[in-house]
């Protein structure tokens, strides 16, 4: 009876172990065949930022990356890349040391450290391997062919899209990472340009005239689309051109005396939450 009791023991001992060394070849099969990633970090640094998934979910034929870095930087371009290939397969990448081969960078259009050479149906472009949001853009660039354009209109006290510290300047450079030129551009000098996607008008401190206006008004006839930035201020002609497009210029301020900038007025609110969904505020939208 003690030897049948050591036997059905050591039975049963056998048969678990060859269960589970099945269930860790199954679980090793089904490891190799799909490719999920899952990111445990609190803030979740490891993760793509929704504007470069969607950039990524464009790329339908293959996209080579060639980054060519400075020595002892290969790693933090590795781990960049490594995401970009885990979310579409359709992405290659190599790396190469600057310093090693500077004949294989200048054939690809790079003469700094840290630039990826971009190549996407015979397109190529040049652009930062780092940060995420610059190499998104670089790709986006070279998944659309060429840039779009944005003209802001100056003589009226205007923020320009680049210069001192009252200027646009950070918003030009995240409109270059999404692939748009933001350049200024005088209505007093000739219309808007044909290839221009959008006007914007970026807080005129002085009216305009009327030729500038019948210059828009045409520019919108046409199927363009102008973005307004008004401060409180007299602005006559301005106002009756909106209003002649069913839209009222008022002259009010948003006070929000909870939600302030610490040692303001609550001239300068604070916004901390914003409507989901909306692809304005929402990027995953």
């Amino acid at each position: 009876m003690a030897l049948t009791r050591a036997a059905r023991s050591w039975s049963q001992l056998v048969l678990q172990v060859l269960l589970l060394l099945t269930g860790l070849g199954l679980l090793q099969v089904v490891a190799e065949r799909t490719n999920h990633r899952f990111d445990l970090t609190p803030g979740g640094e490891l993760s793509l930022s929704p504007v470069t998934q969607k950039v990524l979910a464009q790329v339908k034929e293959p996209l080579r990356l060639t980054v060519f870095f400075r020595r002892g930087t290969r790693e933090q371009y590795a781990q960049l890349l490594e995401r970009l290939r885990a979310l579409n397969r359709q992405v290659g990448f190599e790396l190469y040391d600057l310093d090693r081969y500077p004949d294989r960078a200048r054939t690809l259009g790079v003469t700094q450290y840290g630039r990826a050479a971009i190549e996407y149906a015979g397109r190529r472009t040049v652009a930062p391997g780092l940060p995420e949001e610059e190499l998104a853009g670089g790709i986006l660039r070279a998944l659309r062919g060429k840039a779009r354009r944005i003209a802001f209109t100056t003589g009226h006290g205007e923020r320009a899209p680049g210069g001192g510290a009252e200027s646009y300047g950070r918003l030009a450079g995240a409109l270059a990472a999404e692939n748009y030129v933001a350049e200024g551009h005088s209505l007093l000098d000739g219309p808007v340009p044909p290839e221009t996607d959008l006007v914007v008008v970026a807080g005129p401190k002085h009216d305009f005239l009327l030729p500038e206006l019948d210059e828009l008004a045409r520019y919108l006839k046409a199927g363009g689309g102008v973005l307004l930035f008004l401060d409180p201020a007299p602005l006559p002609n301005l106002a009756r051109f909106l209003a002649s497009t069913g839209i009222r210029l008022g002259d009010d301020f948003v006070v929000d005396r909870e939600k302030r900038v610490l040692g303001t007025d609550g001239l300068a609110a604070v916004v901390e939450l914003f409507k989901q969904g909306n692809p304005v505020s929402d990027p995953s939208a």
